[in-house]
């Protein structure tokens, strides 16, 4: 089993209402409509992810997925596909529908931004609330 971890930063504006997404962005801003962020200033975004995890998800690898915040975690899977260019600078889209694009980060994931347990979300509008993405593959 391989893993690799994103840091991000919760920020005030945190709603976390999108029903088939979810983001995490290497931005430093967050404005209000921005439903399906979860974290700013995040350490990676889709351009930056193991060469190796990029080619499993080129192959259609599936993947685990976690958030961790505190002792809060909230996990699931998601999946990747042959057309993901995994290019995007700045952000990293976790996808319920198999839409791709140049941001796209995992599609048929089991969660979007509303699933996620308002308990932990809470924890995100504090801008110095420091969480890990986890994402954790087999080779």
């Amino acid at each position: 089993m391989r893993s690799f971890f994103i840091s991000a930063w919760g920020h005030p504006n945190v709603t976390a209402t999108h029903k088939s997404t979810w983001e995490i962005t290497k931005d430093d801003h967050l404005g209000p409509n921005g439903d399906c962020i979860v974290g700013i200033n995040a350490t990676h975004a889709v351009k930056d992810f193991p060469e190796d995890f990029k080619r499993h998800l080129r192959e259609g690898g599936k993947f685990r997925i976690a958030i961790k915040v505190g002792k809060l975690e909230f996990s699931g899977e998601g999946k990747g596909h042959p057309s993901m260019s995994l290019s995007h600078e700045t952000d990293a889209v976790f996808r319920r529908s198999e839409f791709v694009c140049s941001r796209t980060a995992g599609i048929n994931c089991t969660f979007a931004a509303k699933d996620i347990p308002r308990n932990l979300v809470e924890m995100l509008l504090d801008r110095d609330a420091k969480f890990e993405v986890i994402i954790s593959w087999d080779k």
